[in-house]
């Protein structure tokens, strides 16, 4: 929303707003923020972010009177009164509206002796200051009233309307109507038209039809100046993919009783450049409930603001915003909002009005009081806060993806957006193609190392959401180099070892990572169990046709009910460890985290681990069979262990190896 300064001057005469810059600060300190600030000589534009609740500030008349109600000034409207001569309305025009829950209002004048030309300098200036092109006299003075009041005002050649009347109604099915925007448009009755005695002639609150534009020939008008129901022109607006400058401020609620005083003031400047103003005027408008009136305590004041406020001075801030206030009581007063403020229906809104005026720099900055304890994470949230640190700390980035994805699979396995607003229509059952996009992302942008991960939601049908943790390592891709080392390629053990290490944080134990059963995708590596219950999967995926990687998804449902007790610590073992190692062949489908808990199993509370520093297949390693070595850790925390210890300890693990089929080389 952009407005001049010295258009806010003329409506504030004597009020010192203390230049533009001081306009500035003022207006972003009641809430209405100045993106930019554009001096033009001894003008200014603001560029104004008007919140959706405060479609009365959508004009310069609305922006004013903030202005008037922080300086204690009044605000001095534009004219509006204008000579009407020439036959009566009713005796030229019609005006029928078929559904008054979608038109509450519509207010029609008519004017006669039309001249169309060019703007007088000082319209054609003020319009293009404010960005907007000069197209003629009459429709510039109706974009002029548009920006000054926030009440869309539309004019039609009166000679041009089949019978010379408007009916407001819903458009018939497949109904056409070419716009001002040279668009040949196809209407259904969801949309709300002006229409003549035959055919549409203007999509209401949005835009007119080029069949009864104003043009050079025409010598009547027909002023339109109507409020609509919002969501009817909000849906519209969506549905045609048109918005425009009525329809901005019409989808949020204009002021009905602005749109006689719009009408009026169109007809006012357009008489001023010669034309004639008929007699009288159509008004067509449903029965409406009053703004009921809203109660304020002191107390509640000083409650929500965390200041006392005497209630005399919040009465006084509430007329300046031109509310009507009576005092029920010494500490009490009764509010009724202006009919521009819609926005306004309970105490809360009255207090934030008064906070906003009275100067939220006046509030003094206080720490509230504890008095107790925060409450512990909910067990679901605690653990999501355990994986983004655990995850974090090995290296990898969160990132946080839509949860609405374009189906690259089968659509019939996913949940479908009812009312999807781009490509991306169906809710994610699965984290990965949000991974998968975030690292092609990183990769186009030289970022060829970044390791990924997410916690969010994922979607199952027919009713069924989940959360879960998504981790995507790229494969095959070098790791940091430095003068000591080249770097090492990351693969699946990579993402194995972070997956294992992220267990051994959280408290999950006799986790198993299992070769893909038939049936499963030839993209799944490994699932994941826990106790038996199946908890995710490990898969090999392609981030684009030179970027394989590898995922992990899991069910952090599934992993909740895993997750042990609290870790228990001890002290750190002052006696030295021994270690020794052992060679032996093995079949190749025995894995090793079977052998390591064979080992574990066998031995006493001095074994303390072991590792796997040898794998070998080839030459001399007869088929179907691999060569492993094992280096196994022996210490105690109550003594040194001798030799003759540590090798009864071995020889009893290497038994049990020996029992699981390992052949001792």
């Amino acid at each position: 929303m952009k407005v001049n300064y010295l258009w806010l001057k003329d409506l504030l005469p004597g009020c010192s707003l203390g230049g533009p810059e001081s306009v500035s600060r003022t207006l972003t300190s009641i809430g209405h923020a100045v993106d930019t600030l554009t001096i033009r000589g001894e003008d200014a534009v603001f560029d104004l972010d008007i919140t959706s609740n405060r479609p009365d500030c959508l004009s310069v008349i609305g922006i004013a009177r903030e202005l008037a109600a922080v300086h204690g000034a009044s605000i001095n409207m534009p004219p509006s009164d204008v000579i009407e001569e020439g036959p009566r309305i009713e005796g030229v025009t019609t005006v029928i509206v078929d559904s008054d829950d979608l038109c509450p209002r519509f207010c029609a004048r008519v004017m006669t002796g039309v001249v169309v030309g060019e703007s007088p300098d000082w319209l054609r200036a003020r319009l293009e200051t404010i960005g907007q092109r000069s197209i003629n006299n009459v429709v510039d003075v109706t974009n002029y009233v548009l920006f000054e009041t926030g009440h869309p005002v539309h004019a039609y050649d009166l000679d041009r309307l089949n019978g010379h009347m408007l009916r407001v109604r819903p458009a018939r099915p497949g109904e056409r109507l070419r716009t001002l925007d040279g668009v040949d448009r196809v209407l259904d009755p969801q949309v709300l038209v002006i229409a003549d005695q035959k055919d549409a002639v203007g999509l209401a609150g949005i835009m007119g039809g080029e069949a009864t534009e104003v043009s050079a020939g025409t010598k009547r008008i027909l002023l339109e100046s109507a409020a609509f129901e919002p969501r009817g022109i909000r849906r519209a607006s969506k549905k045609l993919g048109l918005r425009t400058e009525a329809s901005t401020r019409l989808e949020k609620g204009c002021d009905q009783e602005a749109a006689l005083f719009a009408a009026a003031r169109v007809c006012r400047l357009l008489q001023e450049m010669g034309c004639q103003v008929s007699r009288g005027y159509l008004d067509v408008r449903a029965a409406s409930e009053p703004h009921g009136c809203i109660d304020l305590t002191a107390e509640e004041v000083a409650t929500l603001v965390g200041v006392a406020i005497p209630i005399d001075e919040c009465g006084k801030i509430l007329e300046k915003l031109g509310f009507l206030v009576r005092f029920d009581a010494p500490s009490k007063l009764c509010a009724c909002a202006p009919s521009y403020r819609n926005d306004v229906v309970s105490s809360v809104d009255l207090v934030e009005e008064i906070a906003r005026i009275y100067g939220y720099d006046r509030i003094p900055s206080l720490l509230p009081p504890l008095d107790s304890e925060p409450e512990p994470l909910v067990p679901h949230l605690q653990l999501e806060e355990d994986l983004r640190d655990g995850l974090v700390g090995m290296g990898l980035t969160e990132v946080i993806n839509y949860t609405f994805i374009t189906p690259t699979g089968d659509p019939s396995q996913m949940r479908p957006l009812l009312n999807p607003i781009s490509e991306r229509t169906h809710l994610r059952n699965t984290l990965l193609p949000g991974l998968t996009e975030s690292a092609l992302h990183n990769f186009n942008n030289g970022n060829e190392g970044i390791r990924l991960f997410e916690i969010g939601h994922i979607f199952h049908l027919p009713d069924q959401e989940c959360a879960a943790l998504g981790i995507l390592i790229p494969a095959g891709l070098p790791g940091e180099s430095s003068w000591r080392s080249r770097g090492s390629t990351s693969d699946y053990y990579d993402l194995k070892g972070h997956i294992e290490d992220l267990f051994d944080r959280i408290g999950i134990r006799q986790v198993k990572f299992s070769p893909a059963p038939d049936g499963c995708t030839t993209m799944v590596v490994a699932l994941l169990t826990a106790g038996g219950d199946e908890i995710g999967r490990c898969e090999r995926i392609d981030i684009d046709s030179k970027h394989p990687a590898y995922a992990a998804e899991l069910n952090l449902e599934a992993l909740l009910t895993k997750v042990e007790s609290r870790v228990s610590y001890r002290p750190l073992v002052r006696f030295p460890a021994s270690s020794r190692d052992v060679s032996f062949l093995i079949d190749e489908n025995i894995e090793y985290a079977r052998l390591a808990a064979v080992v574990s199993e066998a031995s006493g509370p001095e074994f303390t681990g072991l590792s796997l520093i040898d794998l070998y297949r080839g030459d001399k390693i007869p088929a179907g069979k691999k060569s492993m070595t094992m280096r196994l850790r022996y210490q105690s925390s109550e003594k040194t262990l001798t030799s003759v210890e540590v090798d009864s300890l071995h020889e009893r693990c290497v038994r049990a190896l020996e029992q699981a089929g390992a052949i001792r080389r």
